[in-house]
């Protein structure tokens, strides 16, 4: 057999031809047949590896079968798993197995296993702790090799390494591993597993509690480690979506969760000298000046906590361990914490940030600082109240040591507050200014009074001034009435101040948006605000209009009543005014200019709300009122232009149902099909709609508005409804308007799916234009693949057979890869509900037209050789359509392996092979589904381990038929599993060949 090898290497004669192929796989088969009867099978082999490693120690002869044995990676991986005795670990050292040179880049360096194991049972007393020794010099070399040979890439052999330190008792971890654990982090990959490790490893320092001291420079090398910073992106961590100029060397995450862990900082706190504290502060204040951030985006940092809110920054990470770190310094020794923040408040420490730091220590360690904080603030002059950088900071710290102020410390501040308050531009008044810092040192006895006092006069309280610890960005909308007091205050109060407040926009300050946002939670707790005193906001302005009736809106689709008459009259009068579509009813000093269209957009939403569900509506009386209002609207203020971003593309239902002109179509449309509805005509050809109605839409129609257009084919069917003569007429026209136009109404045809044979037969020719012009669908989110899921209802409904000219054929004719993808997911995944409905004959010939353009789509993506990929996933779900694997079944399954995800797919071709191998012919079926399952399963044995228990069944069945073929497949699939290290099956092969 092995000669037949070497004759088939070459070609029969120099003039020849090579051997085929299939005669070269046919030679291997036997070989393998062969080795397997003299080798055993892979199962046999794990079986004879784990008695050797049962021996107490390796002999002369163990060694040769290991060299043999080891050629294939999974045997040598479960031989030292299964190693458990300490006495191979010399003379395995001895012999080379633990060299450097046996470490590949891309595999698993399976001597670790062993390695781990010994290195955990180094304190047991049954083991020899003489192996230390061997261990650190297999680390030592393993280092040496990396750092002066040829560096490993093998990311995982680092984390190995760091695992091992970890386990071993410290005093054999010299200076020389210790200053090699940086090159372990700096590797190809994200330094994810390293980073969890050299955690691990600086942990366990601290379990031998008593001889902790004796590591200080260990373990102050380490923390100093895990704090570098580096301006190489290939730390940046891709978890954390920072984009900066430097990153942790560590993983963001990682080190995060370290910093808020009391055992870590108090670690550090105990170990390791301010000088540390420095060099991580010294890489805090880099990143910050190198980052520019800007004063305006004013975090304060009392919550840093709070993970939700916070980011994985350098910014968020180093200053929250630099709090909890110095906060367990400050119990542990004064003059350190005090020589700490007094370097924060130095020019040692350009950045502001600092100072926010500095006062949240003077907060949290107050006892032990407060003479240092009063022989700062003296010097400060009035930046420490003023400066918005950090004075959300030092209102935090204010409240947070008020309590222990005695009298004489808090009349310095008060007199602070008072000497202050004259100067204070970003305040109302000094009363305001006086208010805002009394609120923080409220608990304390000595500005109780005060506070209350100025409280009641201003008329604010403490919960509505102070700053907000979960707000991140300090600017935003901010309202000058409280929805509570837009509640209470009176109506005409009301109203004068909606008509009159319009200040610039300020930093911090009340504006028109935030009145506006406030006014619509009113609105929508308690609308009869505003339907009980309508006439009263006739002259409100836009903006603030366009709010109360988003609220009426929001407050009818919540199933809660409103007052519709009072919404309507209002909308009739409001925008009868002379002073109506003027710049009368604007506010000019609003961020956005608020014009007629805002209120306008409102009130056609709210009426389209109140009539699109039949049982859920207004009063059918105040139809009429609606009308005039609606005929109003378009007549008048409907746009007749179309946007750049959307000249030369296919109508967008998105953008349609958003812009000013289709809001107002839409609300025409709205009207006219909850009056049709009420009418009560029956048949399907029937017009229900008035002449002025039609007359209406039809001018739209003639002045080519493109949103009529995009309407009408998106609800074409409801056209119908309202006049089907009439709609059949202006489809027809359709394909002789211009490019445009022709475009608008493609983009909305495509969202509803086309049940007609006529609007196939009007619209057949565009369709074959939109495929071979590659027309872009706009609204792809709002329906799946369009254009192929409408080419496979053709085709399921038999008005096409891909044939020469269908629309269809067009797509396999593109060689467009993604169309052909989208054509068979919908056929997958579109006409489940459509197949159940069908009777038996139906059913059979839905399933012959599935495999019939199932092998068209094999066919003719083998002849695209220039088509880049291949790949059709969805193609395997077509399987459900198989009822049993005969012949043709099998071929199709078989020929669309190589088009299908295999990680992603085989869940659902194991599902169905489990179904199919009961169907039919028992043997025959059993023998396909096994062939199928070892072409497509095999390509990724490790993700389809994931479904293990419908493996185990789908094999365990094949054992129980009792026949040799199958049983010689169900041994080949265990054995392949096995080969990948997955022994789920193990037993289940033991069971059926003892």
């Amino acid at each position: 057999m092995l000669s037949k090898f070497n004759k088939y290497a070459h070609r029969r004669g120099a003039t020849k031809k090579p051997r085929k192929l299939l005669e070269v796989i046919v030679l291997w088969d036997e070989y393998e047949d062969i080795l397997l009867k003299l080798v055993g099978s892979f199962i046999n082999q794990l079986s004879r590896i784990e008695r050797i490693a049962r021996f107490e120690k390796p002999t002369k002869q163990i060694f040769e079968a290991l060299k043999n044995m080891f050629s294939n990676k999974q045997i040598e991986r479960h031989f030292y798993i299964n190693l458990k005795s300490e006495n191979w670990l010399e003379p395995m050292y001895n012999k080379g197995f633990f060299s450097p040179k046996s470490i590949k880049d891309e595999e698993l360096w399976n001597q670790a296993e062993y390695l781990i194991f010994v290195a955990k049972n180094i304190k047991s007393k049954d083991f020899k702790g003489s192996n230390a020794k061997f261990l650190v010099k297999i680390i030592e070399e393993i280092n040496f090799h990396s750092e002066n040979v040829q560096k490993l890439e093998n990311y995982r052999i680092w984390y190995f390494l760091l695992d091992i330190l970890t386990e071993l008792p410290k005093q054999y971890i010299n200076n020389k591993i210790i200053n090699s654990i940086p090159n372990y982090l700096n590797t190809q990959h994200e330094n994810t597993l390293e980073s969890l490790a050299i955690f691990k490893l600086i942990h366990s320092y601290s379990l031998d509690e008593k001889n902790t001291f004796l590591y200080k420079d260990e373990i102050t090398k380490l923390v100093e480690l895990v704090f570098e910073i580096s301006n190489d992106k290939k730390f940046k961590d891709s978890s954390a979506y920072e984009n900066d100029d430097y990153y942790p060397i560590i993983r963001s995450y990682q080190l995060k969760q370290e910093c808020k862990n009391p055992e870590f900082y108090e670690l550090v706190a105990l170990n390791c000298s301010n000088e540390t504290i420095h060099r991580i502060a010294n890489h805090l204040n880099t990143y910050l000046e190198s980052s520019n951030i800007s004063n305006f985006l004013i975090k304060t940092i009392f919550n840093l906590n709070v993970t939700k809110i916070h980011s994985h920054s350098i910014e968020t990470i180093y200053t929250l361990f630099l709090q909890n770190v110095c906060i367990k310094i400050a119990q542990l020794e004064k003059n350190r914490i005090l020589e700490i923040i007094e370097s924060f408040w130095s020019k040692r420490y350009k950045h502001k940030h600092f100072i926010k730091l500095s006062l949240f220590l003077f907060a949290k360690t107050w006892n032990n600082t407060k003479e240092l904080f009063f022989s700062i603030i003296d010097k400060q002059n009035n930046k420490l109240f003023l400066d918005p950088f950090w004075r959300d900071d030092f209102y935090f710290m204010l409240d947070d040591i008020s309590i222990h102020l005695d009298k004489s410390e808090s009349l310095i501040i008060e007199s602070l507050i008072e000497r202050f308050s004259e100067d204070c531009d970003n305040y109302k008044s000094p009363e305001h200014f006086r208010l805002y810092w009394f609120s923080s040192l409220n608990k304390n006895e000595n500005f109780e009074k005060k506070y209350s006092d100025l409280s009641l006069k201003l008329g604010a309280r403490k919960q509505e001034i102070q700053p907000k610890l979960e707000r991140n960005v300090t600017f935003g909308s901010i309202s000058p009435l409280s929805k509570n007091e837009i509640l209470t205050i009176p109506i005409l109060e009301l109203i004068s101040f909606l008509k009159k407040f319009d200040p610039k926009r300020g930093f911090r300050e009340p504006c028109v948006e935030g009145l506006s946002r406030a006014l619509y939670e009113a609105i929508t707790e308690n609308t009869s605000l505003f339907t009980d005193n309508w006439e009263e906001f006739l002259d409100v302005p836009y903006r603030h209009i366009s709010e109360i009736y988003s609220g009426l809106s929001d407050t009818w689709k919540n199933e809660q009543q409103i007052d519709w008459d009072s919404c309507i009259k209002f909308i009739d009068k409001y925008t009868s005014q002379t002073t109506f579509a003027t710049v009368d009813l604007a506010l000019p000093n609003s961020t956005y200019s608020a014009d007629h269209y805002w209120p306008l957009r409102q009130f056609c939403r709210l009426l389209s709300a109140g009539m699109r569900d039949d049982n859920k509506s207004f009063d059918a009386r105040l139809l009429p009122q609606v009308e005039e209002i609606v005929f109003f609207f378009v007549e008048n203020y409907l746009k007749n232009e179309i946007q750049d971003s959307q000249k030369g593309k296919l109508g967008s239902a998105t953008s349609v149902i958003n812009s000013d002109t289709g809001i107002l179509i839409g609300t025409l449309f709205d009207y006219s099909l909850r009056k049709a509805r009420l009418s009560d005509i029956a048949g399907r050809k029937k017009t229900r709609w008035s002449s002025r109605e039609r007359n209406l839409f039809e001018n739209l129609l003639i002045n080519r508005v493109q949103e009529i257009y995009t309407y009408l084919g998106w609800h074409r069917n409801q056209f119908y409804f309202l006049d089907f003569k009439w709609t059949q007429k202006q489809l027809a026209t359709i394909s002789k308007l211009d490019d445009q136009t022709i475009k608008s109404y493609f983009g909305g045809h495509l969202l509803s799916n086309p049940y007609s044979k006529y609007d196939y037969k009007t619209f057949k020719k565009l369709y074959i234009s939109a495929i071979k012009e590659n027309w872009q669908v706009v609204d792809s989110h709002m329906v799946d693949n369009p254009y192929e899921l409408h080419a496979a209802v053709f085709y399921i409904f038999d008005f096409e057979d891909l044939n020469e000219g269908d629309v269809i054929t067009e797509i396999f004719k593109s060689k467009n890869v993604e169309q052909i993808r989208n054509l068979i997911h919908s056929l997958s995944f579109k006409f489940d509900k459509y197949k159940e409905e069908l009777d038996d004959s139906g059913k059979i010939e839905f399933r012959q037209k599935i495999y019939k353009i199932w092998q068209h789509t094999l066919t003719t993506l083998g002849k695209y050789s220039s088509i880049k990929t291949k790949e059709i996933p969805s193609i395997f779900y077509l399987i459900k359509y198989i009822d049993e694997l005969d012949e043709e079944s099998f071929q199709l399954i078989k020929q669309s392996s190589r088009l299908a995800r295999h990680r992603r797919d085989l869940d659902k071709l194991i599902e169905n092979l489990n179904r199919l191998k009961t169907k039919g012919n028992i043997i025959q079926s059993s023998i396909y589904a096994c062939e199928i399952f070892i072409d497509s399963v095999f390509t990724d044995i490790y993700y389809a381990s994931v479904m293990q228990q419908e493996i185990i069944e789908f094999t365990e069945y094949m054992y129980n038929i009792n026949d040799n073929t199958l049983t010689e497949y169900s041994n080949k699939i265990c054995n392949e599993f096995a080969k990948k290290g997955e022994y789920f099956l193990r037993e289940l092969y033991e069971k059926f060949n003892n």
